[in-house]
């Protein structure tokens, strides 16, 4: 607003207003390379922003809307300095409050097309040191540095969460079989810490900023200490598993798709077209293992919806947090009647009564609104 409202004052004589118009051109574009080239390049966060805010601060303190000789008495020149040193100390707060937490260090950070993404080392002069990958203020995974932890599943992947369980008593997994696995979402490649050495595992992941990460020995283990083979495929998970469905059945045993636990969902993952492609992909046997887990969105009604619709057999297994695991809700999706009748699935199993009604989501509808909590 200050800054049209500055450009509006500047216009010059209509003689002059093809200049000025095509100068307002030129800035414009200007400002998208700034922030959509420029920025991205030179700052690992959203710098641009408070230093952008300060500049249009200064503008609006400095204006010279009540004429030059107004603009250094001595009066309104001390009110419009400490007005920009209070601007100043806004855009550095929360730099400040970040450098208040001794306890954290960030030992990596990165900024491209999907935003910025850090590596925080928590609690490092403790015996239970974690490295934790944030996108945002979404957490993405943790691993212990410690050697009797490293190797520990942590976050929403404890031992009595829906796919612990949905590995451990697969029917391949029963019968010592080894089991191929796919993930949606490779965050610090918590799922790996699961893998026997005859398994096969597969993480689909969009962000090639993660795939670096996770695959740092310095920061993250998972990859590198799994028994099992492991391939890491860059791209959007959907449409990779498509062309990969045109050249075959992958034979997956178990579908994980852990992409779900931030404010903006890939919806596409949850469409009826999305899930009958993963049903191409599963042997006998196998199953569609979702974490809903999210602050925001209440997601299991989707899943009942397509369970019901494409004749599924399904469940939502919830598992409370402790010292080393979150609170998470999985959901099961299997074609097979038998796997969701173990004893342990149907003790840890919730009903899905008292959930909330939803239309199916395909490709042509989605509603995020239905599902706000």
């Amino acid at each position: 607003m200050v800054c049209h409202g500055e450009l509006v004052a500047l216009k010059p004589k209509p003689r002059h207003l093809t200049s000025f118009y095509l100068a307002v051109a030129v800035g414009g574009a200007l400002g998208g390379v700034l922030v959509g080239v420029v920025a991205p390049a030179v700052f690992e966060t959203y710098a641009e922003l408070p230093v952008g805010l300060v500049l249009v601060y200064v503008v609006a303190v400095f204006a010279p809307w009540g004429g030059a000789e107004q603009h250094y008495r001595p009066a309104v020149f001390t009110t419009r300095v400490v007005l920009i040193a209070g601007a100043v100390f806004l855009a550095l707060l929360p730099l400040l409050k970040e450098a208040k937490y001794t306890d954290v260090r960030i030992l990596a950070r990165s900024r491209n097309f999907y935003g910025v993404v850090r590596v925080e080392e928590r609690d490092a002069d403790k015996p239970d040191t974690a490295h934790m990958l944030l996108h945002g203020r979404i957490i993405h995974g943790f691993q212990y540095t410690a050697e009797d932890l490293r190797h520990m599943p942590t976050s929403y992947y404890g031992p009595d969460s829906g796919i612990a369980l949905a590995v451990r008593h697969h029917p391949r997994r029963i019968r010592g079989e080894e089991l191929r696995i796919a993930v949606a979402g490779l965050g610090v490649g918590t799922m790996a810490a699961f893998c026997k050495p005859q398994d096969y595992l597969c993480f689909y992941e969009i962000n090639p900023v993660v795939v670096d990460l996770a695959r740092d020995t310095r920061l993250f283990t998972y990859l590198s200490d799994c028994p099992a083979e492991v391939d890491v495929t860059l791209g959007d998970a959907r449409l990779s598993l498509e062309r990969e469905l045109e050249q075959g059945s992958q034979e997956y045993d178990l579908i994980l798709l852990d992409a779900f636990s931030g404010d903006a969902v890939p919806a596409h993952l949850l469409t009826q077209q999305a899930f009958e492609m993963y049903l191409g992909h599963l042997r006998s046997g196998g199953a569609i293992c979702a974490d809903v887990s999210n602050a925001v969105l209440d997601l299991p009604p989707v899943l009942w919806q397509l369970a019901a619709r494409l004749d599924l057999d399904a469940t939502s297994i919830q598992s409370s947090g402790g010292e080393h695991y979150y609170t998470a809700n999985w959901m099961i999706l299997t074609p097979d009647r038998n796997y969701l009748r173990d004893a342990e699935i149907e003790n840890a199993k919730w009903s899905d009564d008292g959930h909330r009604k939803v239309r199916a989501w395909t490709d042509d509808y989605y509603n995020l609104f239905q599902i706000l909590k």
